[in-house]
């Protein structure tokens, strides 16, 4: 007997099907994650050139401390199942529908720790959180600079007072894997975040150990 989609129902790259609600770390796979977040362009595709969650990732895990890289290859993770909600999405949210914003903040922090569970990785404390949310500022600041529209006028200022001269990342960098220039190949992004994976989920577990 086949299996019934409904419209409330997520369905995965893998052929999983469930009810949002009923996500849980047993709904976890990390072939799913490299799938659809290669698959999701940031800025709501507002870019030069496809550029995804997955590319996002893998550049900044670059800048984290070692042992850490693993937290930012996976911060948005919870993104391959809700999807990328641009920024601008947010702040409506906030101002216009503040309850409506709150259950999207629980719905991401939910799945997002139920990720870390599912692959068996300890949640990050808050010195690795205020790691990661400094180096998402900085590829923020470098994807703009690189990737949106060229306005003359367009200048990115973050909304953390201590990060308004947010550094922009060197376009030579020491990043050898990856450019940022946008419009790689989903399949070659999906593949290099899954071999990232192993390499940075053998490092965490060795730190770990230390």
């Amino acid at each position: 007997m086949k299996a019934v989609l409904e419209r409330s129902h997520v369905l995965t790259q893998s052929g999983k099907m469930f009810e949002l609600k009923d996500f849980g770390p047993g709904m976890v796979d990390i072939e799913d994650i490299a799938h659809n977040l290669s698959m999701e362009c940031r800025f709501n595709g507002a870019v030069s050139k496809h550029y995804s969650v997955a590319e996002h990732s893998i550049i900044g895990a670059n800048y984290m401390p070692a042992g850490e890289e693993i937290y930012f290859l996976l911060h948005d993770a919870h993104e391959a199942y809700i999807k990328d909600i641009p920024a601008y999405m947010k702040e409506w949210f906030k101002e216009k529908c503040e309850e409506g914003y709150k259950v999207l903040e629980r719905l991401a922090e939910d799945i997002q720790l139920d990720i870390y569970l599912g692959l068996g990785i300890d949640p990050p404390d808050s010195k690795v959180i205020s790691h990661i949310k400094r180096i998402d500022e900085m590829m923020l600041s470098t994807e703009i600079s690189y990737l949106l529209p060229k306005n003359p006028y367009l200048m990115y200022v973050s909304s953390r007072e201590e990060w308004v001269d947010v550094e922009v990342i060197p376009r030579q960098s020491r990043i050898s894997t990856v450019a940022l220039s946008g419009g790689e190949d989903p399949t070659d992004m999906e593949n290099l975040f899954l071999c990232v994976y192993t390499m940075y989920r053998e490092r965490c577990d060795l730190w770990q150990e230390i």
